[in-house]
C-alpha cells in the first residue's frame, strides 16, 4: 500500500486524471488499485486511515516504459490523498511495494482543502460577562455583611456577582425587564467611589462597560438625571420609586443599590419598597460582622452560583464556552462524589453533544509522537476540557479520542476478547494491582463481583498507567489526561475512550475480592509469586502478543509495559530482572530502616511523553518508552546495574533526616552503592566510579573546603565514607538518622545525629575533618566526639590539597591517625528478604 499527499503543507484537492509509467518488472501484469480521500487526514492516522474512494480498480501495466492514463470515478474524482494498494484498502498489512518511477497527476484545482478551522466563538457566559464587565481590574472592595444578605434563585436569570469566603453574597446583578440592577451590600463603597482618591476602576465599569452603552453621568437617584445616566441608590434617599422602576424595565437607566443592612426588621424606606417592586429579596438578620475586604476580580470566572445545566450547555453551544475553565464534574476519577450527576441521561447527552460537535476540529489535530499537538495559549484549554469531557461518557458506546488506537493502541485484530476471572487476596491496597487484561479504547466490557469482603466502592478500576497529565506542556504526543478511574458497582459496565492496562485500585488492606470480567483482552502475565506463572510464560509471550502493553507483577515490584518488549525475553530474563528489582526494594528499606514488609508494591512505567524529565520518581516511577531496557535489558543491568531505575525508586524510598542542604539529587543515589556492590558484584567503593564517585565528585568536595559556609555535601562524600570506614558505617548512620528523624528535622539537628553517630560507630573524632566542610556543629556533637582520637584520612582526596590538612591538623592536640583501625561493621540485616517469596495473591480462577 501506498498512501502520500499531493502537496505540501495542506495539499490542494484537485479533479484528477492519472498518468503511470512503470519500470520495475515485478509489477508488470498484476492488478492494483487506487483509492482516494478529498479532504484532510491527521498526519498520526494516515497508515490507520480506513475511509477511502475507489478511483480505479484492477489497474494494470505489462511491460517497461509503458503509459497508462487512468480517470477516477465520478465519487473518488476529487482528492488531497490518494492511496495505491494491492486489495482492499482496509488491510492492515504492510508490504514493501516495487518501485514506481513516475507518477503524474492532471487536474483542475478545486480549492484548499486545509485542516477544519476553529470553531467560531459563540455567546459568552451570562453570568461571567456581567461579572468582567462591573469588576474587572476592582481587587479591593469594601463589604459590610451586617444584618442582610442577598439571596440568589437558583431558578432565576440572577447573577451573583461577588462572594465572601462563608459564601455569603455581597452582590448580585438583576435583568429586570429591558434594563438592569446591581444590588451590593454596604455603602462603603459607594462612598469611596464618589469621595476621592475614588474607586476609579469600579466607577468606570459601571458608565462604560455594565451598562451596555456610552453613559451621561453617575447621578444620585435624589437627584435630576437623565436618560443614559448610572442612577446610584442607597437607603439614606428619598426619591419616585416609580419613576425608578420605570426607567429600570424600560433599559433607560442603570441602577446601582447599596443596602446597608439594619437590625429593624420591617423597614419602610423608598430603597426597600424598590426593591420590593422588583422582586429581589434580602434576607435580614441580627448578625453583626467586621467589614470585609473582597477581590471581586478574582471571582469573575468562578464557577461558583452558576446552575451545572447551564454550564454544559453552554459548552455545548460555544466554542467560548468549551475553553472556559475545567469542568465542573471532573471526571478523572468517577465515584459516588459525582456518579449521580454524571450518569444522568440528560449530562451524558451533553457530553456526547460537545464531543461530536468539536469532533472534526480535534481529529484533524489530534496528538501522536511523530505529529504532537501544539495548542496556542489561547485553545490550550479547549482541548483540556475536550479531553475532561471525553472521560465523562458513561456509555457503552463512547467517542474513543482519535489518535488513542496509536497510543497506547488496539489490540491485534488475531487476539479475541474473552471471559476472565480473578481472585485477590491482597496484603495491601494500592492504585495499581494488575488484573492480566487489556481493554481497547471506545470498546464496552462488563464485570460482575462474584465475591467481597468489603462493599464495592472500597474498589476502583484504573485505566492504563500513563498517570502524568500534560496540561502545562507545550506540546504533546498524547492527550494530557490519559489515566482514569471507575468507582467499582456489584455489576456493570463500562468503555473507556483512551484504553489501556486494567488495574484495580483497592482503598483498603487484605479485603478480598472476585471479580468476572467480560470482553476484555488477555495480556502476558507474569507473576513472581506464581510458579505456575513463571514456568508458563514461554507459551504466555506467544499466545497474548498481540495486546499493545501488559502489567507483570512481583514481591514488591509490578511494571506497565510495551509487551513487544517485555515478550522479547526468555523465561530466565523476566526471572532475573523480576526478582533483581524486588531485591531492589527490599535493600533500599533494610538500609533505610522502613519494613518492605508493610507497604504496597513500587511500579515502574513507561510513556510516550512525561509531565517533566527523562524520567521521574512517584506511584508509578515513569520513564520515557526507551526507558524500558531498564528492565527488558538483562545484561546491562548485569553489567552496569539499573542505575536511573535505583535512582527514581532512591526518591521514593529517601531517607529525608538524611538528607542535607542540596541533597534531594543525592541521598537518593547512596542506595545504589549497596545494590551495585551486592546486586551486581560490581566495585561500588574506589575513587573514580561513576555516580558513586567520580573525580568530578572528588573536585567538589575540594570546592566546598574552599568555601565558607555549609551548602551540603555531594555523592562522593557518602562514599568515601564507605571505602575509609566500611559500608557498615554507611548502613548504620542510614539508619541512626531514621531512628533519630525527630532530632534531625533542622539542619543543625541532622548535622549533629550523623556526627554523634559517626564518632560513636568509628571510635574516632571525625570533626576536623567535617569541620572543613563547614558543617553546623553543635555542643552535643562535639562533647560525643571529644571523647575520640582524631582521624583524618590519608588517600587520593587528601593528598591533592595537603595545605588544608596540614592546617587541620596543627590544631589538633595529640595528632590524628591517618588510616582507621577498624572497619565498622552493619548493626542490621540489609539482605533480609533477599531471594524470598511471600505467597501468591493474585489468582486467575
Amino acid at each position: 500500500m501506498i498512501a502520500g499527499r499531493i502537496t505540501e503543507p495542506y495539499g490542494r484537492r484537485l479533479h484528477l486524471v492519472y498518468t503511470m509509467k512503470q519500470l520495475h518488472a515485478s509489477l508488470f501484469s498484476k492488478p492494483f488499485n487506487i483509492y482516494t480521500y478529498p479532504r484532510h487526514i491527521n498526519p498520526c492516522l494516515i497508515e490507520q486511515h480506513r475511509v477511502w474512494n475507489l478511483c480505479t480498480k484492477d489497474a494494470m501495466l505489462t511491460k517497461s516504459g509503458e503509459v497508462v492514463r487512468y480517470k477516477c470515478a465520478p465519487e473518488a474524482v476529487t482528492a488531497q490523498y490518494v492511496m495505491i494498494s494491492h486489495g482492499s484498502s482496509n488491510s492492515t498489512q504492510r508490504q514493501l511495494g516495487p518501485t514506481i518511477s513516475e507518477i503524474t497527476i492532471y487536474g483542475a484545482y478545486v480549492d484548499d482543502a486545509t485542516m477544519s478551522p476553529e470553531p467560531e466563538q459563540g455567546e459568552l457566559n451570562r453570568y461571567h460577562e456581567p461579572r468582567k464587565n462591573a469588576f474587572a481590574g476592582v481587587t479591593k472592595w469594601p463589604y459590610e455583611p451586617s444584618y442582610a444578605q442577598l439571596v440568589f434563585d437558583w431558578n432565576s436569570l440572577d447573577v451573583v456577582m461577588a462572594w465572601d469566603d462563608k459564601r455569603r453574597i455581597a452582590a448580585m446583578y438583576y435583568p429586570r425587564g429591558k434594563g438592569h440592577v446591581l444590588v451590593m451590600i454596604g455603602r462603603k463603597w459607594m462612598d469611596e467611589m464618589l469621595t476621592p482618591p475614588y474607586n476609579s476602576n469600579f466607577a468606570l465599569n459601571l458608565k462604560h462597560r455594565l451598562a451596555e452603552n456610552e453613559c451621561n453621568m453617575m447621578v444620585k437617584a435624589n437627584e435630576t438625571y437623565l436618560d443614559g445616566d448610572v442612577l446610584l441608590v442607597s437607603r439614606d434617599m428619598s426619591f419616585d420609586v416609580l419613576k425608578i422602576q420605570n426607567s429600570i424595565q424600560s433599559g433607560k437607566n442603570l441602577v446601582v443599590i447599596s443596602f446597608l443592612g439594619s437590625a429593624e426588621k420591617n423597614p419602610n424606606d423608598n430603597t426597600w419598597e424598590l426593591l420590593k417592586k422588583l422582586k429581589i429579596t434580602v434576607k435580614l438578620d441580627d448578625v453583626v460582622q467586621d467589614v470585609k475586604v473582597l477581590d471581586p476580580n478574582s471571582l469573575i470566572n468562578s464557577l461558583a452560583f452558576i446552575p451545572n445545566e447551564y454550564d454544559v450547555k453552554w459548552r455545548v453551544s460555544s466554542w467560548n464556552g468549551l475553553c472556559s475553565r475545567p469542568p465542573r464534574i471532573h471526571c478523572v476519577n468517577i465515584d459516588k462524589g459525582n456518579r449521580a450527576v454524571a450518569t444522568s441521561p440528560e449530562f451524558q447527552k451533553d457530553v456526547r453533544d460537545i464531543l461530536e460537535r468539536y469532533r472534526t476540529y480535534f481529529e484533524d489535530r489530534a496528538p501522536c509522537n511523530k505529529n504532537p499537538a501544539k495548542p496556542s495559549e489561547e485553545t490550550k484549554q479547549c482541548w483540556i476540557n475536550y479531553n475532561l469531557y471525553a472521560l465523562c461518557q458513561l456509555t457503552s458506546n463512547p467517542i474513543a479520542l482519535y489518535g488513542t488506537d496509536i497510543f497506547p493502541g488496539r489490540v491485534s485484530t488475531n487476539e479475541r476478547p474473552v471471559t476472565h476471572r480473578v481472585k485477590y487476596t491482597p496484603r495491601f491496597g494500592g492504585y495499581y494491582q494488575p488484573l492480566g487484561v487489556y481493554v481497547n479504547p471506545g470498546d464496552a466490557f462488563s464485570w460482575k463481583i462474584l465475591n467481597s469482603t468489603t462493599s464495592p466502592d472500597n474498589f476502583r478500576f484504573t485505566f492504563s498507567c500513563f498517570k502524568d497529565g500534560l496540561q502545562k506542556l507545550s506540546s504533546w504526543k498524547r492527550w494530557p489526561y490519559h489515566q482514569h478511574g471507575l468507582e467499582l458497582t456489584s455489576t456493570g459496565s463500562y468503555a473507556t475512550p483512551m484504553g489501556g492496562v486494567l488495574f484495580l485500585r483497592m482503598l483498603k488492606d487484605t479485603e478480598n475480592i472476585t471479580i468476572e470480567l467480560n470482553n476484555v483482552y488477555r495480556h502476558p502475565w507474569f507473576d513472581l509469586l506464581d510458579e505456575s506463572s513463571i514456568n508458563g510464560w514461554e507459551e504466555e509471550r506467544k499466545r497474548y502478543s498481540g495486546v499493545p502493553w501488559m502489567a507483570l507483577a512481583g514481591d514488591n515490584f509490578h511494571a506497565c509495559l510495551e509487551t513487544k518488549y517485555v515478550t522479547q525475553l526468555s523465561k530466565d530474563d523476566i526471572l532475573y530482572s523480576s526478582t533483581y528489582f524486588d531485591n531492589t526494594i527490599k535493600m533500599m528499606h533494610n538500609i533505610r530502616g522502613s519494613s518492605w514488609e508493610g507497604i504496597g508494591a513500587e511500579v515502574f512505567a513507561t510513556d510516550i511523553q512525561l509531565s517533566v524529565g527523562w524520567g521521574h520518581s512517584g506511584i508509578p516511577v515513569m520513564g520515557h518508552l526507551p526507558w524500558v531496557t531498564g528492565f527488558t535489558d538483562v545484561p546491562n543491568i548485569k553489567k552496569q546495574s539499573a542505575i536511573g531505575m535505583t535512582h527514581e525508586f532512591g526518591h521514593n524510598i529517601q531517607n529525608g533526616a538524611a538528607t542535607f542542604s542540596g541533597g534531594t539529587e543525592v541521598t537518593n543515589n547512596v542506595y545504589h552503592f549497596f545494590v551495585r556492590g551486592h546486586l551486581c558484584n560490581l566495585t561500588a567503593y574506589v575513587f573514580g566510579v561513576q555516580w558513586a564517585f567520580s573525580w568530578g565528585d572528588v573536585d567538589g568536595i575540594i570546592q566546598a573546603w574552599k568555601g565558607t559556609t555549609f551548602g551540603g555535601i555531594n555523592l562522593g562524600y557518602y562514599n568515601w565514607l564507605g571505602l575509609t570506614f566500611g559500608e557498615g558505617l554507611l548502613g548504620n548512620l542510614w539508619r541512626a538518622m531514621t531512628e533519630n528523624s525527630q532530632e534531625a528535622k533542622s539542619m543543625e539537628g541532622k548535622a549533629s545525629v550523623w556526627l554523634r553517630t559517626m564518632c560513636s560507630e568509628t571510635q574516632y573524632n571525625i570533626l576536623p575533618w567535617h569541620e572543613l566542610f563547614h558543617f553546623p556543629i553543635n555542643d552535643a556533637a562535639r562533647t560525643e566526639c571529644q571523647k575520640y582520637k582524631c582521624f583524618f584520612p590519608d588517600d587520593a582526596l587528601t593528598q591533592k590539597i595537603p595545605q588544608f590538612v596540614e592546617r587541620v591538623i596543627a590544631n589538633v592536640t595529640g595528632g590524628c591517625d591517618w588510616i582507621p583501625k577498624k572497619q565498622v561493621e552493619s548493626k542490621y540485616d540489609i539482605f533480609y528478604g533477599l531471594f524470598t517469596k511471600r505467597s501468591q495473591w493474585i489468582y486467575f480462577v
